[in-house]
């Protein structure tokens, strides 16, 4: 009968190993749901890049314009408060000036959680294994006093 309580372990420390690696790879620094992490930071990098494309293509529109178009630099020049001689300034009450605001783009930095995540399961797990390993060694110990007294009668 001692080789059907090494077998009870054995398959016992393998369902340990098999819980604790599923959980890391559920879990675990480099799991499924890191894996989703990085998948959706990916996701909003990818529309970031796209953004700043639209915005640079506008600003080199932008940039042409001003290069080539006198009537464009002037009214930009009258937005910012400067007038060619003999303009009249009229200014209404109630009016607010109205000035545009450049925004370059979004900067994107990816959220980490606790860096010792990884450790924390590691130390959870092996807890877990420790406690179990010793479960199952007590347990398989008693059935083998009980089976001991019983061929002793």
């Amino acid at each position: 009968m001692r080789g059907g309580a090494a077998r009870k372990l054995i398959a016992a420390l393998f369902a340990v190993f098999l819980l604790t690696a599923l959980v890391v790879y559920f879990f675990g620094d480099s799991g499924l749901l890191a894996f989703q992490g990085l998948e959706k930071y990916r996701s909003e990098l990818v529309a970031n890049v796209d953004d700043l494309q639209m915005r640079n293509n506008d600003l080199k529109n932008e940039l042409s314009r001003l290069q080539t178009d006198p009537e464009t630099n002037a009214v930009l020049a009258r937005d910012i408060g400067l007038y060619a001689t003999g303009e009249a300034v009229v200014r209404l009450e109630g009016r607010p000036s109205h000035s545009e605001t450049y925004s370059v783009g979004s900067l994107l930095s990816m959220k980490k959680g606790p860096e010792n995540r990884s450790e924390v399961f590691k130390a959870v797990a092996l807890v877990i294994l420790c406690l179990l390993s010793g479960y199952f060694f007590l347990t398989s110990r008693q059935a083998r006093r009980r089976l001991h007294a019983g061929q002793r009668r």
